[in-house]
């Protein structure tokens, strides 16, 4: 069966499974706060940008929260992002908003605003040598298991932000076909 990186390890990914976990989270808190959808003329809005925590705002930041705190606060924060990774000021404002330390692992250059922002939260920022995200990604994930880190994976790629997400469609009206 198809493979899929869930935080440090791999995991089939079995459809039955993800279907009792996307119950479960509905029935939670967590699915009971859903974004609203708005209709501006022909369009349909799902405004994402509602959802704010620790001072940022959006889906990836609900996808964030929910791996930052569904085990309770983690030991400290770790993840991997380009120079401008608008996760690593997400990923920066949690650890700030939690009181734990946090490390960002990006590519050396010039930082991004966005990194610039979590470095002035206090995040830790290990550049590395331009080369594949593969690499970048395994230093994090390396890095968080040596400190014993929470690792907040490259582009929320988890079945966790699948999950999150998949929770925002309870309240799309049955007539759209198209939403931004």
């Amino acid at each position: 069966s198809p493979g899929f990186r869930n935080q440090t390890k791999d995991v089939a990914l079995n459809p039955m499974e993800m279907f009792d976990t996307l119950e479960s989270l509905r029935d939670s808190e967590w699915g009971k706060e859903v974004t609203p959808v708005e209709k501006h003329g022909d369009n349909w809005v799902k405004r994402d940008d509602t959802f704010s925590r620790a001072g940022v705002r959006g889906g990836k930041v609900r996808s964030a929260w929910f791996l930052c705190t569904k085990d309770g606060t983690p030991r400290g924060l770790c993840t991997a992002g380009a120079r401008t990774s608008p996760q690593i000021k997400i990923i920066g404002s949690m650890a700030k908003e939690l009181g734990v330390p946090m490390r960002a692992h990006t590519t050396q250059g010039a930082l991004g605003p966005e990194v610039e922002f979590a470095k002035n939260l206090g995040a830790d920022i290990i550049q590395h040598k331009a080369g594949y995200n593969n690499v970048l990604i395994a230093r994090a994930r390396e890095d968080a298991d040596s400190l014993g880190y929470l690792n907040i994976p490259f582009g929320m790629e988890c079945i966790e932000a699948i999950h999150m997400t998949a929770l925002q469609v309870a309240n799309l009206p049955q007539e759209v076909s198209r939403i931004v």
